[in-house]
């Protein structure tokens, strides 16, 4: 919300100040009033005219512009997937609520840590994970000029199920006076 403000108003007959004020978006009028919100986006030129009032006769007028800059974009959560992650999945990084008030497209940055050191950059993550690794993923909104704040999401890897390729008995063939074995193997 802009506010345009003046002084040094003063009148010999000692009158109230009824002064006007109008604004103009890129010379474009949008508005009467102190106040001006919502109408201008990243780049216009933004300019209030006060017109000095005593009731009775207008004095000569005063102007000030002001060129709106872009406003950083915000996002409003972040999650890791799939959750709960074993050792071996490939996490994903996605984000919701991706927000800019001067309409610029989502250009947010993604970065990976495992255990507190940086791993990559991107939406997906496949890296050597194994039980109790916290992964985070930080997203920082960017619009292509101005960066926002970051969020991260957490996600502590989730213990794997042990397993086997195949389990033997030896010897094969076995006797009643045979002391067997089992063994298993894995590739």
């Amino acid at each position: 919300t802009l506010t345009c403000t003046w002084d040094g108003f003063s009148d010999d007959d000692d009158d109230e100040d009824l002064s006007s004020i109008e604004w103009q978006v890129d010379g474009v009028s949008a508005g009467v009033g102190t106040e001006l919100a919502d109408a201008f986006v990243s780049g216009q030129e933004v300019s209030c005219t006060v017109t000095p009032f005593d009731g009775e006769d207008y004095g000569a007028e005063a102007s000030a512009s002001v060129t709106i800059g872009n406003s950083a974009p915000t996002i409003s959560d972040v999650f890791i997937t799939p959750d709960p992650a074993v050792s071996g999945d490939e996490l994903a990084c996605f984000w919701t609520g991706f927000d800019d008030v001067d309409g610029d497209d989502d250009e947010s940055e993604v970065e990976w840590l495992l255990n507190g050191s940086s791993v990559g950059t991107g939406t997906t993550l496949l890296t050597d994970l194994v039980g109790d690794d916290l992964v985070e993923c930080t997203v920082t909104p960017f619009d292509g000029s101005d960066y926002g704040t970051a969020i991260t999401a957490e996600l502590t890897i989730s213990n794997s199920v042990p397993s086997i390729d195949y389990a033997l008995i030896e010897p094969d063939p076995a006797t009643v006076e045979d002391a067997l074995a089992c063994t298993w193997v894995n590739y």
